[in-house]
């Protein structure tokens, strides 16, 4: 760190799968204290077995953070990298602190919702200083069967088919990619106060990003919450969202989300009701084959 002198203390962030995530209190050569994020990257991976490749994924965030330096987003400024990990044991890359917490039981859940709209929305409208790097869909719908469990086996049947014929739009706006409650930070007073985890922003389609967060919103609250987040985003911004993107995102539940992988990004914030989360799906996934 430059003009660092001294480690204070250190606190290890819970919630990360594929890295390892350290909030450090450094001093610095004239007694300045300072807070900053270490972001490692150790191996990890995700629930369907997949892991990021370390190194790119470091260049990814460093290019990301440099590009929205100047975009007025509250979004962590770079520090340094450490691609090859020679200085810290593993890629890793050290960024600002943003102060807040994670909340994923809200007091007031309307307006949690809408300023998780507005704040997408604000992201969407960004130009990036520098270009960003290419969109990756995440979509696996050629893993995707209609599930065991259901009771509705045409509903799944007519939305898998409807998921695998669509196209998918690479350009539009800039998008976070991973826009979701685990990412985003909340001040004392109920403001929404960050945003992090950049790593895999790119210029994409803006309805990605907004039923990527839905799909969480339904996991992590209800359907009915869900719906509200959507219906906020298109009213700010005064258009409607294509339904494909929905229908393809629910259909997308089916190739790796596991009740596993939510609780150990929850980790004491939240108790995932494991038991509902394939019927809150489908309750969202009904609601879209209708608006589609």
């Amino acid at each position: 760190m430059p003009g660092g002198k001294r480690v204070q203390r250190v606190q290890r962030r819970t919630g990360g799968i594929t890295s390892s995530v350290h909030a450090i209190t450094v001093d610095d050569v004239r007694g300045r204290r300072q807070r900053v994020v270490l972001r490692r990257w150790t191996g990890g991976v995700w629930p369907d077995g997949d892991g990021d490749d370390p190194a790119v994924a470091v260049a990814r965030e460093a290019a990301v953070l440099s590009a929205l330096c100047d975009a007025g987003l509250p979004a962590p400024r770079l520090v340094a990298t450490d691609p090859s990990g020679v200085a810290v044991g593993c890629p890793a890359l050290l960024m600002t602190h943003l102060p807040g917490r994670i909340v994923l039981a809200p007091t007031d859940v309307q307006s949690w919702v809408r300023q998780l709209a507005s704040q997408l929305l604000a992201i969407h409208h960004v130009i990036p200083n520098a270009q960003l790097p290419e969109f990756e869909s995440w979509l696996q719908l050629d893993k995707v069967v209609v599930p065991a469990w259901t009771s509705r086996p045409d509903l799944w049947r007519e939305a898998i088919d409807v998921a695998q014929r669509g196209h998918q739009s690479a350009h539009g706006a800039l998008i976070h990619h991973d826009y979701q409650p685990f990412n985003v930070l909340w001040a004392a007073s109920g403001a929404l106060a960050g945003v992090v985890d950049w790593v895999w922003a790119s210029e994409g389609p803006a309805a990605e990003d907004v039923t990527h967060c839905r799909l969480n919103l339904c996991l992590l609250a209800s359907a009915e919450v869900a719906e509200d987040f959507r219906r906020a985003y298109e009213a700010e911004a005064g258009q409607t969202l294509d339904p494909w993107w929905d229908v393809a995102s629910l259909v997308d539940y089916l190739a790796g989300w596991t009740a596993e992988g939510l609780q150990r990004q929850a980790g004491r914030r939240l108790r995932i009701d494991a038991a509902s989360l394939d019927a809150r799906v489908e309750t969202l996934l009904a609601a879209a084959m209708q608006r589609l």
